[in-house]
């Protein structure tokens, strides 16, 4: 998304094109979750589950986190 590479993330511009991309999946029926498949997509996080509640939203770069840690705990020899 171009907005968050020229630093306009949370734009008006950038939440317009967001939420008229969300709506229109909503009125056809054509959405039960959003991915943010990149891990700078996370600055929506917040915004979305604000403004869409009942949407689940999957933060590709939390999970990632989540999967860190679970491999760090797995191999303590990595911790120094």
């Amino acid at each position: 998304m171009p907005f968050i590479e020229n630093n306009l993330a949370l734009s008006t511009q950038a939440l317009n094109y967001l939420n008229n991309s969300i709506e229109t999946l909503i009125k056809t029926g054509n959405i039960e979750a959003l991915i943010l498949g990149c891990t700078h997509y996370s600055v929506f996080t917040d915004y979305l589950e604000t403004n869409y509640p009942t949407l689940k939203i999957i933060d590709s770069a939390q999970a990632q986190a989540e999967k860190l840690v679970g491999y760090l705990e797995r191999h303590p020899e990595l911790q120094q």
